[in-house]
């Protein structure tokens, strides 16, 4: 009976162990740069058509070749 439960505690601390190994190794291979601002995308400006069938917003996001400059899209 003390062998089950050791044999079963001492795999659920390796499972642990591996899981949180992956979870720290993931984090430490993709660190976020500083390029990666310009992926950012949000929304502004939402506008709900008077029968509420449809939506209206503008998506902005940073313009890598301009400086400091906000691009917006009317969806």
């Amino acid at each position: 009976m003390k062998k089950l439960i050791l044999s079963r505690v001492s795999s659920a601390l390796f499972l642990m162990a591996t899981m949180f190994g992956a979870i720290t190794l993931h984090a430490q291979q993709s660190p976020l740069a500083n390029e990666d601002i310009f992926e950012i995308e949000y929304a502004s400006d939402v506008q709900i058509s008077p029968d509420a069938t449809m939506v209206a917003y503008v998506r902005y996001s940073m313009s890598i070749m301009r400086t400091g400059a906000k691009v917006g899209y009317g969806w």
